[in-house]
């Protein structure tokens, strides 16, 4: 099946989920170079976020988004110490998308093995007949280069960088539209946790961001794409959870305990059943 952006970023391939991890440990040299996103599905899933997938009438979305939001804020009101009436809009967005609320932004990570967990977790916890045409789970990396102040993305990047080293000032070209919002303010354990950061193009938030880098930003070399395996599911998790990336401490809640409870037992189950099946099929045979 074709990939998504097939022919458009690259991809690199990994039959073992070790290969991934070897890969990582041998090429990733600072984990704040780059932020990353899990999928289940690189054929089907783009990436924008949920509310405008499928949706054509993007006037609507943003009007329903609005809504959100502030129906959002009235009801947190003494939930969790949180005083909404402090909190920015990005804020409120950033704090209601880890409990699920509809937003503009996309997620991600700064840990390629947290992204790694969800991809796997998505994969695990479809129905059958869904995962049938998944041949491999992906997990996206874009290249951090947005301005530590503004949080602005920097299109010329590498030019900036390159007269960093040599000790000259380069003005940065500053994209306005296309903002990563990770300021340190973790008043939500999940995102803490989770590492987690978000994409936001605020012009035009429908917008696949493949796209937007290819027409705005004309390069998509700063984005490519790590296909694993999806039959290594069961394995690449149980490696995950030894390194303590679960549900639980990826939600360290009570939400987080129920999950890793449900997930953690099913997991065990289906090693066992693979064990188990072919001497019971043996048996069945024999008898």
């Amino acid at each position: 099946m074709k990939k998504k952006y097939e022919n458009k970023i690259e991809y690199k391939i990994f039959n073992k989920w070790q290969k991934f991890v070897e890969y990582l440990v041998q090429n990733i040299s600072s984990d704040l170079n780059y932020i990353y996103r899990g999928q289940a599905d690189p054929y089907k899933w783009s990436l924008i976020p949920p509310p405008f997938r499928d949706e054509k009438n993007h006037v609507f979305s943003i009007h329903f988004l609005s809504l959100t939001l502030e129906d959002f804020r009235r009801n947190i009101v003494g939930l969790n110490s949180i005083n909404p009436d402090k909190l920015s809009e990005d804020d409120l967005w950033m704090y209601g998308r880890h409990y699920g609320l509809n937003t503009p932004l996309l997620d991600w990570t700064y840990s390629p093995y947290i992204a790694a967990f969800f991809a796997f977790a998505q994969y695990f916890d479809l129905h059958e007949a869904d995962k049938k045409h998944i041949k491999y789970v992906v997990v996206y990396q874009l290249r951090n280069q947005f301005d530590k102040a503004t949080h602005k993305f920097v299109k010329n990047y590498d030019t900036v960088m390159e007269h960093d080293m040599r000790g000259h000032d380069v003005k940065e070209q500053i994209d306005e539209n296309f903002e990563l919002l990770s300021n340190g303010k973790y008043f939500v354990a999940r995102q803490k946790a989770q590492r987690g950061a978000f994409t936001k193009l605020t012009a035009e938030p429908w917008k696949d961001i493949i796209d937007y880098l290819e027409k705005e930003i004309k390069n998509l070399n700063i984005i490519k794409a790590y296909l694993i395996n999806a039959a290594e599911a069961e394995h690449a998790l149980a490696s995950l959870m030894q390194m303590n990336i679960q549900y639980a401490t990826l939600f360290p809640d009570i939400d987080g305990a129920v999950k890793h409870a449900n997930f953690a037992q099913r997991i065990d189950f289906h090693a066992m059943w693979k064990l188990a099946k072919p001497i019971i099929e043996r048996e069945e045979v024999e008898e």
